[in-house]
């Protein structure tokens, strides 16, 4: 049978999946080893964009849910619906795509890794992708190993198709396997857009409405703290003359247009009395009931309900 004869039978096969809207035997994935579940969202969205652009199927990689530190992958469905994506793309979960395309379309024997450049390692001159953690922890999972490394320098994301194209082209190339993603963090202003179709899927919102119904009498005012080891780390790269980082251009604009047009480290790991003042001012605005806290670290629970020791009935929680 004929290489053209398979990918015909994947192509009907692919119509009745639940994910899948248009034959593709085109496809792009990556590994989620850069950062936490905030920051592994910002360069999915700009994945979706990429994918677009090169018209190549998404293949969704699990999420990258740190625990101590150590990589726990979490399936894409597990947090959120797949389903509410199809109109953007399409798209497949890895483990999905693993089980029933990658046998005929990305057999073991051509599974080339990608990355920008080589990278160190055991191996000279290679993308040594299964090297560090969380990288050989998560190839390992999917049974996944690579038979050798291309270089996509000089292109990135914002080249047209046709160069991408050129370089790997889908016959010789059916799945772009990147060691970690090559799209933008920050997310680029362009791509924010494909945050309205990412939901949560049925059991995170039953979790979350049991959460709320129990403990958070309303109004609430929801704080979002980052005062752990790594945050307060790279917060200190703010003397070097940084102007943005992260995501603070929602505090100074996407051009340094708003005040005070820059990253300060007040908005980077604000001290307690700084965050006791923001938090008073959003308490007295909407009259809350409730200071509700998500962390990675320090929630300061017992120093904010200190601070609010006054006649009101008012609460302090995190998850």
């Amino acid at each position: 049978m004929r290489i053209d004869d398979i990918k015909l039978i994947l192509c009907w096969t692919m119509i009745v999946r639940q994910y899948v809207i248009q034959c593709n035997v085109a496809y792009i994935t990556y590994c989620p080893c850069m950062g936490r579940l905030g920051n592994q969202i910002e360069q999915f969205l700009g994945m979706i964009a990429f994918a677009i652009k090169l018209n190549r199927t998404l293949v969704l990689p699990p999420w990258n849910i740190m625990s101590s530190l150590q990589a726990n992958f979490v399936p894409f469905g597990n947090l959120f619906n797949i389903t509410t994506l199809v109109p953007v793309h399409q798209f497949v979960s890895l483990e999905s795509f693993m089980l029933n395309e990658a046998p005929v379309i990305w057999p073991a024997a051509k599974r080339t890794a990608l990355c920008f450049r080589p990278r160190s390692g055991p191996l000279f001159n290679d993308c040594n992708a299964k090297n560090g953690n969380p990288f050989k922890e998560f190839w390992d999972k999917f049974n996944v190993s690579f038979t050798g490394s291309s270089f996509y320098f000089p292109l990135s994301t914002d080249d047209p198709k046709e160069k991408w194209d050129q370089l790997f082209p889908s016959e010789t190339y059916p799945v772009l396997a990147f060691i970690g993603p090559p799209s933008s963090f920050p997310v680029r202003p362009e791509n924010r857009v494909f945050h309205r179709y990412l939901e949560w899927n049925s059991h995170i919102n039953l979790v979350t409405e049991n959460f709320i119904n129990r403990w958070l009498n309303k109004p609430v005012v929801g704080v979002h703290l980052r005062n752990g080891e790594d945050f307060s780390n790279a917060c200190s790269h703010l003397k070097s003359g940084l102007r943005i980082l992260f995501s603070s251009a929602q505090c100074h604009g996407d051009f340094n247009e708003l005040p005070p047009y820059k990253v300060t480290e007040d908005m980077c790991i604000p001290s307690k009395e700084l965050v006791l003042h923001t938090i008073s001012y959003g308490v007295r605005l909407i009259k809350a009931k409730t200071i509700y806290v998500s962390t990675d670290n320090d929630p300061m629970l017992s120093l904010i309900r200190r601070h609010f020791t006054d006649t009101t009935k008012r609460s302090a929680v995190s998850y």
